[in-house]
């Protein structure tokens, strides 16, 4: 439910400057590793977790 009010404020035009923050904030290279490395740790333990039941 969290994430549809979300998208419906960011649709609004009081989420679009959020967005361009957020656009903006992940665009710098640092941030971008730093989350890709975190996704790629969460996706490797999921499957790892899939893999022992």
């Amino acid at each position: 439910m969290q994430g549809k009010d979300m998208i419906g404020r960011a649709r609004t035009g009081l989420g679009r400057p959020w967005l361009l923050l957020f656009l903006s904030w992940t665009r710098s290279s640092a941030t971008t590793r730093r989350m890709g490395s975190f996704l790629f740790h969460m996706w490797n333990s999921f499957n790892l977790s899939t893999r022992e039941i």
